[in-house]
């Protein structure tokens, strides 16, 4: 499965399926980071939305930090969306390529479809996200329902994940 990938906030030419936006951080303190909406702000982070088709539908991903660099793979938690990272991604970038996933069935830009939490539906789906992304391992990060739905992958496909790091999983 390809991704559809557009750039963000580059100042060229966007498609109509890009969105536009550079996130903006300013540090206060060793690990703190505000984000900040002006042009005065002292940190960019780019960050390049990836659309990726899965088996339960379009996957929205955000994505950021160096493409050489090691992979790490965030998880929401229920009612919630990407966006949830947005104030980690600025530290995060800095050592790994980041892909915030918008989870399937919850707020947010991916397809609607709630894959059955009983079943092995939601490793099959992170199975096709990342292979949209080409990434063989990652390390992952989930809180609530995303911990829950890292801690289900790394039982059914262990091999696949590098480090594991939950945050309230349930």
């Amino acid at each position: 499965m390809k991704a559809s990938e557009g750039a963000l906030g580059t100042g060229r030419h966007r498609r109509p399926h890009e969105r536009s936006a550079h996130y903006r951080f300013q540090r206060h303190g060793p690990k703190w980071c505000v984000p900040r909406f002006s042009e005065s702000d002292s940190w960019i982070v780019p960050i390049r939305r990836l659309r990726l088709p899965t088996r339960e539908g379009e996957t929205s991903v955000l994505a950021c930090g160096p493409r050489q660099a090691p992979p790490l793979v965030l998880l929401h938690g229920s009612g919630a969306n990407a966006s949830h990272w947005f104030a980690d991604l600025p530290a995060w970038s800095e050592h790994f390529r980041v892909y915030a996933v918008d989870l399937v069935g919850e707020p947010g830009l991916s397809a609607p479809s709630l894959p059955d939490l009983s079943t092995e539906a939601g490793a099959l789906w992170l199975d096709d996200v990342l292979s949209g992304l080409g990434v063989e391992r990652t390390a992952m990060v989930g809180t609530s329902l995303g911990g829950w739905t890292a801690l289900d992958y790394a039982v059914r496909r262990p091999g696949r994940l590098t480090r594991l790091v939950l945050s309230c999983p349930g």
